[in-house]
């Protein structure tokens, strides 16, 4: 049996403020999202610590009842969106001796995530988060002095003498994307890179240029050969299979297409979101979409 081990938590999809109702009373829903624990004999660490107070709470207390006897060392954070890391601070005062743990691009790209004046070219910052949820109280500046910055030159995290390597994607659903790679397992910890069933968020991809940068992301993927794929998105009940890389693909080469087929028609946005419910009828998380 390997000594390493992997089990994942998933949120149930929860409540998001939106500027205007979806279509035909689809419900305004966060995509149900993932948290992934990697444990060895005696430690864990966990990646991508979800978004609230209220969400992390849970995933410690998930923690706790998965590896009772295990000490979480490390906390991950894949990229810079804040449903992925909001939720550490909350997470970090149940484990204190856990290290936060990020590429030196996901930290830059967490600080844009939290300004309350982000940059024009920015998508997100603390005006969005503020709007979708009004009772979540976002992390301080001051909080991010506790990330420990991977440097170019090592870019791996130890687990009780086991090595994870982050790998740095370039641009998925937003820039400077990173991977969890353990090859023992021979499972990669996706973030957004790469969705498993539910709609995907193409709002900060929006050029064909972007859309092949983020198709490259996930061949970058694909050469590791993994065996499981863990993704920061997925539709309940969804097996965590190599097959995810494609479909992700498919989509993004879809997504293409429909906005070429639509703009001809002189359409907009509520003409793509029923294109793609067409196109794919069985994924979820009509918010994203």
């Amino acid at each position: 049996m390997p000594s390493l081990r992997a089990d994942v938590y998933l949120t149930p999809a929860y409540p998001v403020h939106v500027p205007l109702p979806l279509p035909k009373g689809h419900p305004a829903l966060f995509t149900e999202s993932t948290s992934t624990l990697i444990h060895s004999a005696n430690e864990a660490i966990i990646v991508d610590p979800l978004l609230s107070p209220e969400q992390a709470s849970s995933l410690a207390d998930w923690i706790t009842a998965t590896v009772p006897n295990k000490t979480l060392t490390t906390i991950y954070i894949t990229h810079g969106h804040g449903d992925h890391w909001f939720g550490m601070g909350p997470l970090k005062q149940r484990s204190p001796s856990a290290k936060i743990v990020a590429t030196k691009g996901t930290l830059a790209h967490m600080y844009e995530q939290i300004d309350p004046n982000p940059p024009a070219a920015s998508v997100g910052g603390a005006p969005f988060w503020q709007n979708a949820f009004p009772d979540l109280t976002l992390p301080s500046k001051e909080s991010l002095v506790d990330v420990h910055v991977l440097d170019g030159s090592d870019l791996t995290i130890d687990l009780e003498g086991h090595t994870l390597h982050a790998i740095p994607a370039g641009h998925s659903d937003t820039d400077d994307s990173t991977v969890l790679w353990v090859p023992e397992l021979k499972l990669v910890v996706a973030g957004d890179a790469v969705y498993n069933g539910p709609f995907q968020y193409l709002a900060e991809t929006t050029t064909s240029e972007k859309q092949q940068e983020w198709i490259d992301a996930v061949k970058k993927v694909k050469a590791l050969e993994p065996v499981a794929v863990v993704t920061g998105h997925k539709r309940p009940g969804a097996v965590d299979g190599a097959w995810v890389l494609d479909w992700t693909i498919e989509y993004v080469e879809a997504w293409g297409r429909a906005v070429k087929e639509v703009q001809g028609l002189r359409g907009g946005a509520k003409e793509m979101f029923w294109k793609m419910k067409e196109m794919l009828p069985n994924n979820n998380g009509e918010m994203i979409l």
